[in-house]
């Protein structure tokens, strides 16, 4: 074992060691090691657990200054949080959920039984229950979806979050308490909390939490993150809610926050962070974060989700959200949603047509177009923006004729206006004698040009 130990933990990836040896004196000094097992079965349970670690206790956390009001992930994750817990009567969200799941697990035999138990048996109050079941389709999609921030997963799920989230919220006459969790967090996020001393943190998750400080168990090394014990304050009334089946734990609900109090080593990679929260620091949080949550304000939370893409300039997600809100029937009737939808649809094409992707402009294009007419009529001069739009991705194409033809119909509707736009005028009548002098029709051309 001596000389074996160090050619191994030379190794740049190594995580763990497990031996199987059934000797007595098998042990020997290293970080990496996770113990000697006496055969194959022991030491897959040893495994299992140790898997557990290394794929989900990589805990997502966000952390910004105090007083911080500009774009982070922080702000980012409560206006999402918002948008999940926002209830829909007109919708079967509970269904919407379950036939994603169905498609997400179709080849897992053990999840769609579960699936289907969830189905005829789950009941408001057992929402605890069946996140804490940790084999289940619900905690392992949700956890993964919030630690890498996936908010397709995050709304479809929603119709779970909605009720853990309430029964966590339930009324409880809290007194002060002290929790500890130690987690394993991603370095260069540990390293932007512990810059952030005396500012603000939250977790992606619902956090477990113990009212007991354990010692710190040797956990699998990742040699890209560093373990932290956090010891938690929770002021009077502060949410949470006693695990009835593991004793001493808690559950605090996604994206509390805390204020970072301090962080101090114990070693090179574990350290103690002490955080705090109370009604002070959370209302204090919730200010922060408000510009962000009244820039994404919309009455449907499928325009909300839009609109906090764009804000976080999440291009592939806000495409994908506006591409389920223009069949959406639930919002198809309402003038401002299309209004707004339209707006995207538009503003993306004009984010294809810098790259030069005409195909993908004049798709969203379009589709702003189809959209926009839902209530507004053709000659409406907001529409003028988009027609002349559809006629520069033609005249990139090559396809002249019908370059001329929408930036003729801009042009019109933008002359006859009783509220004329000058500049846009002068735009539209160069794009249309660029196109004419294209088609050779000079003496057209020039007269525009005049």
């Amino acid at each position: 074992m001596e000389n074996l130990s160090k050619p191994i933990q030379d190794e740049p990836l190594l995580s763990a060691i497990y031996v199987i040896d059934s000797s007595e004196k098998n042990a020997f000094d290293s970080k990496f090691y996770r113990g000697s097992f006496p055969n194959i079965t022991s030491l897959c349970k040893k495994l299992e657990n140790d898997l557990q670690s290394l794929t989900y206790d990589l805990t997502r956390i966000n952390s910004i200054p105090a007083d911080y009001p500009g774009m982070s992930t922080l702000n980012y994750v409560q206006a999402l949080i918002d948008i999940l817990l926002e209830t829909n009567e007109k919708r079967n969200l509970k269904k919407e959920m379950l036939d994603f799941c169905r498609e997400e697990y179709a080849d897992n035999i053990i999840q769609l039984k579960l699936i289907e138990e969830f189905e005829n048996d789950f009941k408001p109050n057992d929402a605890i229950h069946w996140y804490l079941r940790h084999e289940t389709f619900l905690y392992k999609m949700m956890t993964r979806a919030f630690r890498v921030l996936d908010p397709d997963i995050l709304f479809k799920l929603r119709y779970f979050i909605q009720h853990l989230n309430r029964q966590l919220k339930s009324p409880i006459d809290a007194d002060a308490l002290t929790v500890h969790r130690t987690l394993r967090i991603r370095k260069d996020l540990f390293d932007k909390m512990k810059k952030h001393e005396g500012g603000l943190i939250s977790f992606n998750e619902f956090l477990l939490a113990n009212k007991i400080q354990s010692a710190i168990e040797p956990s699998p090394t990742n040699i890209d993150s560093k373990l932290v014990r956090f010891q938690i304050a929770l002021g009077t009334g502060v949410s949470r809610h006693d695990v009835a089946t593991k004793l001493n734990e808690v559950v605090l609900t996604v994206g509390t926050i805390f204020r970072i109090d301090k962080v101090e080593p114990i070693d090179e990679e574990t350290f103690t962070v002490e955080l705090t929260t109370n009604d002070e620091i959370l209302k204090g949080g919730h200010l922060v974060t408000k510009r962000l949550r009244d820039a994404v304000h919309a009455p449907f939370p499928l325009v909300r989700m839009v609109k906090l893409m764009k804000q976080n300039e999440s291009t592939g997600y806000m495409e994908y959200f506006c591409s389920m809100l223009i069949d959406d029937p639930e919002t198809m009737e309402d003038e401002a949603t299309n209004l707004t939808l339209g707006g995207l649809l538009h503003s993306m094409g004009g984010h294809y047509y810098e790259k030069k992707q005409y195909e993908e402009a004049l798709n969203h294009l379009q589709n702003a177009l189809k959209v926009y007419l839902r209530v507004l009529p053709d000659d409406d001069v907001r529409l003028t923006p988009t027609y002349n739009n559809i006629g520069s991705v033609y005249n990139k194409q090559g396809l002249n004729e019908q370059a001329l033809k929408y930036h003729l119909k801009a042009y019109e509707i933008q002359k006859s206006s009783t509220d004329l736009d000058m500049d846009s005028v002068a735009a539209y009548v160069a794009n249309i004698g660029s196109v004419l002098m294209k088609l050779g029709r000079h003496k057209e051309a020039a007269s525009y040009l005049e």
